[in-house]
């Protein structure tokens, strides 16, 4: 390790030459280690032996790190010249001065002034990005705001907030929240007016952003549901707040962190409807008979006629396809066996990790050619594209029918989707490029085969069978899927009795049909003892 006077010594031999140096090079120079050079070179300065650049200069520097590669930056650096005397000089274009003739420059205290900030405005609360942008003329930034603050925090001067959920605590879109917390006043005291004013900065939306905006339309639906005693579903706010399922997903979880004593969430026949903790449990009840029998209503009929729908489109599979091997899935609910739950590499839609299709079968066309793998996804009622660009990501992002290209994820080869309506939007037209076409065209450039109930019916008729007999009767008149390939398997193989098993039908389910035009009329809600369990979770 270099001496003091050693390095004194060759420092101002070094310098005596009146050509300007930086530490870096006076380390190379001396051999001596960089904090010698750097305190060598300051003490001398600060003697009167050398001079000092009036202000700092700046260098690109390269910084090789071996396997790590190399990295770039930008290097400040003053340089040093000999003393001439204590005099000021110019040399190259940069002036240099003695220690005694160097302006001192008093920094201001960046933690007082942010201190001082939310002192003198304690009847706000602030993100702290806006604290940065208030003080930016007294050189404070975002990161002065960060790591002061966090000091005062723990000396209970101030209060911060952000999203919480079970381990952590993260910042707004705007940053976190910061409000001042006075030390005189009791603690618990202090701390509930810095969470009041936190409160009134959330729900003003000073800084809003479209989540901070949803998350406040949320809560407000829950207040005035509270007021009208009614609970509300997610596709309820969906609509209100004019977003997609994970937009709406996401504001209702960070409601649900943020407002934690104020909003809950129920299920309802497996639907999640939320309320105010305000409401009361006969209140809650009777909010519950409702939606269950709406869900009755609306869904339970559609339900049905959806699953006799697949039935349908199963049975002219098995019946017509030579060979074709089914799936099967062992599920714990009564859902049958032959829908196929398919793992999901990422989400897609609505679906998080992952999706369901309606039927799966395999053929082998001959000995020697590969196998195809047919997928079957089918939809009551009037298809549009969006239904078919979703079933198309389902199968591409699936670990059983998707792969890897070069052109990104497809499907497999010697998979074919189809997607089976009972009808398609003919209106419904989809852009490509320069080119406007009509879904059955867009399926075509997707590889999905488009299977129609005109086409079903069409089978039918050609076994002889009446033309008043179509499979949306069969569909919305059976019970369930076992009385659908009951029916049609009759009807395929006796056509001429198709009428008279069509007509059985409506006589035979009568008391379905009553059932369901019952919960057309509001439950007189008589049942309300509280026997039944109703699953609650608490944000």
């Amino acid at each position: 390790m270099s001496r003091p006077f050693a390095t004194k010594d060759g420092l101002l031999s070094l310098m005596s030459d009146g050509k300007p140096r930086s530490t870096r090079e006076v380390t190379k120079r001396l051999g001596v280690t960089t904090r010698a050079a750097e305190s060598a070179c300051c003490r001398y300065w600060k003697a009167g032996l050398l001079l000092r650049s009036e202000k700092p200069l700046h260098a690109a520097n390269r910084v090789f790190s071996g396997r790590a590669g190399t990295s770039y930056n930008t290097r400040s650096f003053y340089l040093f010249v000999f003393g001439n005397g204590g005099e000021d000089i110019v040399t190259e274009n940069v002036r240099f001065l003695s220690h005694a003739s160097t302006p001192k420059v008093m920094k201001p205290n960046k933690a007082q002034l942010i201190l001082n900030f939310l002192r003198d405005n304690g009847d706000k609360a602030f993100y702290t990005t806006e604290i940065a942008a208030r003080l930016k003329e007294s050189s404070v930034t975002i990161r002065d705001v960060g790591v002061n603050l966090r000091r005062y925090e723990k000396r209970g001067q101030v209060y911060f907030r952000g999203y919480r959920n079970a381990e952590h605590e993260t910042p707004f879109a705007a940053g976190y929240i910061v409000t001042y917390a006075d030390p005189n006043k009791p603690r618990e005291m202090a701390i509930a007016e810095a969470t009041e004013r936190t409160e009134l900065l959330l729900e003003g939306g000073s800084h809003a952003n479209p989540l901070t905006d949803r998350i406040r339309m949320v809560r407000d639906e829950i207040l005035k549901a509270k007021q009208l005693k009614e609970i509300v579903s997610m596709s309820f706010l969906k609509q209100k707040l004019h977003c997609n399922e994970d937009q709406m997903r996401t504001a209702l979880d960070r409601a649900l962190q943020l407002y934690r004593d104020e909003i809950r969430e129920t299920k309802v026949f497996n639907f999640p409807y939320f309320y105010h903790s305000g409401l009361s449990d006969e209140d809650l009840k009777v909010a519950i008979e409702d939606k269950k029998d709406y869900i009755r209503r609306v869904k339970g009929r559609h339900n049905r006629i959806g699953h006799n729908w697949e039935a349908c489109v199963e049975f002219f599979v098995d019946k017509l396809t030579k060979g074709a091997e089914f799936w099967e899935q062992t599920h714990r609910s009564r859902m049958d066996r032959r829908r196929i739950t398919l793992k999901l590499l990422r989400p897609t839609g609505e679906r998080k990790l992952f999706a369901e299709v309606d039927r799966v079968w395999t053929i082998q066309p001959s000995p020697i050619s590969q196998p195809v793998t047919y997928v079957l996804e089918c939809k009551w009622g009037l298809v549009r594209k969006e239904s078919l660009e979703d079933f198309l990501n389902v199968l591409k992002w699936s670990m059983d029918f998707g792969v890897d290209s070069q052109h990104g994820r497809i499907i497999k080869q010697g998979v074919i989707g189809i997607f089976a309506g009972t009808a398609f939007n003919p209106k419904d037209k989809v852009k490509v490029g320069n080119e406007v076409l009509s879904v059955a065209q867009y399926a075509a450039r997707m590889s999905i085969q488009l299977l129609k109930a005109s086409d079903l019916n069409e089978m039918l008729h050609k076994r002889g069978v009446h033309k008043s007999v179509t499979v949306q009767k069969v569909c919305t008149r059976a019970r369930n899927e076992g009385e659908v390939r009951e029916i049609l398997g009759r009807i395929w193989d006796e056509p001429e009795e198709a009428r008279e098993l069509i007509d059985q039908l409506i006589a035979k389910n009568a008391s379905v049909f009553g059932f369901e035009r019952e919960l057309e009329t509001p439950s007189n809600h008589k049942s309300n003892s509280g026997e039944e369990c109703i699953a609650v979770r608490t944000a």
